[in-house]
Order: C-alpha cells, then structure tokens, then sequence
C-alpha cells in the first residue's frame, strides 16, 4: 500500500480505537455523536484514498476471462 493511501487507513483506526476507549471510559454524549457523524465521511475518504492511490498487483484478465478470485486457479475445485 502506498504512503497517501496508508494515512487514511492508519487515522481511521486510530479513531476507532480512540472511539471505543471513550465509549469504555464513558465519555459525554456529544463527544461520541461527533465522532460517529464523522467517521462516515472518513471511510468514504479512506475508500478514495485508496482506489485512487493504490496499485493494483494482480493478473490482467483477457478478452475471454471473467473477473475471478486471484488466489484460485479455474481448475482448482473449492467451496466459495
């Protein structure tokens, strides 16, 4: 993951960790409704941050191949 989409992710946990650590100490309120009014448009930030920043590593498919789980070979019989 490159460093402008790691950001997000890293400051999106750390406000859910800091979230729940003030739910547990029993912080006011109007302090947990802020964070769960803005968090939504902190993931939608994250979700951005990440389709546009990131690469995508994985085969190319070709003009007969539908889009499949990169981890399985077609032939591969499995549960999905």
């Amino acid at each position: 993951m490159k460093t402008r989409a790691r950001i997000p992710v890293l400051l999106n946990t750390v406000v859910v960790v800091i979230y729940i650590l003030l739910q547990w100490l029993e912080a006011p309120l109007p302090v947990l409704l802020f964070i769960v009014t803005v968090f939504p448009l902190s993931l939608v930030w994250m979700v951005i941050a990440i389709l546009r920043f990131d690469d995508y590593k994985g085969p190319e498919l070709k003009a007969d191949e539908e889009w499949g789980y990169a981890d399985k070979k077609p032939e591969q019989p499995g549960t999905f």
